[in-house]
């Protein structure tokens, strides 16, 4: 207990003034106030994301004869998989509040941005006759990092505008007319400019701004190797992106390629009775989730009434590795308190799975099993590969807890202290 206040007391005074300072930026209020705002999506679709994810026979089989699965489907379809843009829109409007009250003109300016961007699909269903379609992907994943620009650019660049270019309204129109109207001008030189970056991107070999960023980020990724110290690197990196807005699926996707081939080795391997040739890479690819519930347990026992009711219901989703509510809930994301280890994280449990295999902890791993996605990080690894892959898996749980629990205790005791301060003053 000791050596953990003690490095607690380090945290507070090294990284906790640097983090405050950062958190006092608008623009990091803005995001953080709008990443909570979206936690009614996160949260409320967390329980339906399980149950269609569970692979208990009789429930999906209900699921698909009662239809109810496709209604989930359809509903986490305009959720969780559009993301990207509850995202811009809370965001833009938080930080265009905290900006000088132009948080809704704000909001609509960038959804209308992110779909000007945004390269419509048309389909012809009969001669003569089309119809455009918004592509899906670019309001997920592919689309928060330029949900984040947007929402960070805009109200300030917004506010810029309405000092110069702003109609004057007489005293007598209603404020809620004024409002709508004064942003006219500033609206035709902030949407003219989007399209003037979506066409010229037409010209690149991306064709538009949302591939530019995926592509361009995926890119490294293409010449990286199949060795388990490769994707130690690969998911670091995912990390450490996804910490600025930028999703990991673009990573590993790009990455796929590489997993795909090893996994195909391994099941020949086992097949035929041999040992599996890259054993130490399928360890880590399994265990990389060990953070999921590790964030959820710390943020379980925070004491703040900012952050315990988070706790409280981010605990169950975490369990079955959803995470989003966690990420931009406290948020974790783009918060400057959480950047060590949020880092930290994914190269230390690919070390911890290299060693455990090392000590032949994950000899019985069985790579035709194939676990979903919401199954428990510790349940799928004892499917897979016994006691000692989930002894593996436990050990990396314990330590992201260690890990996370000191910053998730300085981010509790500043929020316990404004808390407390604001309770005086009234």
């Amino acid at each position: 207990m000791a050596l953990t206040d003690t490095f607690q007391n380090i945290l507070e005074k090294t990284v906790g003034p640097f983090a405050h300072k950062l958190s006092e930026n608008i623009a990091i209020q803005g995001v953080t106030q709008g990443f909570m705002a979206t936690m009614p999506v996160t949260l409320g679709v967390a329980l339906l994301s399980i149950i269609s994810g569970l692979p208990i026979e009789p429930l999906q089989a209900f699921l698909t004869s009662s239809g109810l699965g496709a209604v989930i489907t359809n509903a986490l379809a305009v959720t969780m998989n559009m993301q990207a843009l509850y995202i811009a829109i809370m965001v833009a409007y938080a930080h265009g509040n905290l900006r000088g009250g132009n948080g809704t003109a704000s909001a609509v300016l960038a959804v209308a941005s992110m779909l000007v961007l945004m390269p419509l699909q048309t389909q012809e269903l009969a001669p003569g006759y089309s119809v455009s379609l918004i592509p899906q992907s670019y309001l997920g994943s592919n689309g928060i990092f330029i949900a984040l620009i947007l929402g960070i650019v805009l109200p300030p660049m917004l506010s810029f505008l309405l000092k110069h270019v702003s109609i004057d309204l007489p005293s007598s129109v209603p404020e809620f007319v004024n409002r709508s109207l004064s942003p006219t001008f500033a609206s035709i030189i902030i949407l003219t400019g989007m399209v003037l970056i979506s066409w010229g991107l037409t010209f690149t070999p991306f064709g538009n701004i949302y591939d530019l960023v995926s592509q361009t980020v995926a890119m490294p990724i293409m010449a990286v190797g199949s060795s388990p110290w490769s994707y130690l690197a690969v998911s670091a990196f995912a990390q450490f992106i996804w910490f600025f807005g930028v999703h990991p699926s673009s990573i590993m996707s790009a990455y796929a390629m590489v997993s795909m081939a090893v996994s195909t080795q391994n099941i020949e391997a086992f097949m035929q009775g041999a040992a599996l040739p890259a054993l130490a890479f399928a360890a880590v690819s399994v265990v990389q989730n060990a953070d999921s519930l590790a964030l959820g347990i710390c943020a379980f026992f925070c004491k703040s009434e900012r952050y315990k009711p988070l706790g409280r219901l981010a605990i169950v989703p975490a369990f079955f590795n959803i995470t989003e509510p966690l990420m931009f809930g406290m948020p974790i994301v783009l918060n400057p308190t959480f950047f060590i280890p949020f880092v930290l994280a994914k190269p230390i449990i690919g070390l911890i799975a290299i060693g455990g295999t090392a000590l032949g902890l994950a000899g019985a791993f069985n790579p035709t099993v194939a676990m979903p996605f919401v199954m428990p990080q510790f349940l799928s690894t004892l499917l897979q590969g016994g006691i000692g892959l989930m002894a593996i898996d436990l050990v990396c749980i314990a330590v992201m807890v260690l890990l996370f629990m000191p910053f998730f205790r300085m981010a509790d005791k500043e929020a316990l202290a404004e808390e407390a301060a604001a309770s005086s003053e009234e």
